[in-house]
């Protein structure tokens, strides 16, 4: 039988440039980059797509990865990707659940843009559900956008200057 694993430099050229992704989010959130950074060393899939970009001005970034499991409360001075599952509250400024991710528990931000599931509230400014999103809880927004086909099963509460992180 044939080895179906391969080692991360042969996968390397099969993946999206992440890297470049991960110095756009970096370079949108002012913080120092050290030029002996060796991020093409991280393992991982593109965890930062581009369309992203926005969420992440004048932040830093807290990923969640895709095989992460979280148990508690996740509260973050800087934006947070999540791609994996979370079993608590997250707060941050700016929050998005990508697809494939799973959060149980209440979110509370500035800005919010759900691709995965959330069986939670959000309390936030801004809200973007997108046609894979799935809400199962109520929504106190400022302002939102939802795409045909997303699913929201809960209350919507139209909150001007709502309190998000």
């Amino acid at each position: 039988m044939e080895n179906s694993l391969k080692n991360f430099d042969e996968t390397e050229a099969e993946m999206p440039d992440f890297n470049a992704a991960i110095l756009e989010a970096l370079a949108a959130s002012n913080l120092p980059i050290a030029s002996s950074n060796r991020l093409s060393q991280i393992p991982t899939p593109a965890i930062i797509p581009s369309e992203h970009s926005k969420f992440f001005e004048n932040s830093g970034i807290t990923v969640i990865g895709p095989s992460t499991n979280l148990e508690g409360n996740v509260k973050s001075e800087s934006a947070c990707v999540i791609f994996g599952r979370v079993n608590g509250n997250v707060t941050a400024p700016r929050i998005v659940l990508e697809i494939g991710s799973y959060v149980e528990g209440n979110l509370n931000s500035r800005s919010v843009k759900i691709l995965g599931t959330l069986n939670g509230n959000i309390i936030c400014d801004e809200a973007t559900v997108s046609a894979n999103g799935k809400i199962r809880g109520n929504i106190a927004y400022e302002t939102i956008e939802m795409d045909r086909g997303s699913e929201i099963v809960g209350s919507l509460w139209l909150q001007p200057n709502s309190v998000g992180a």
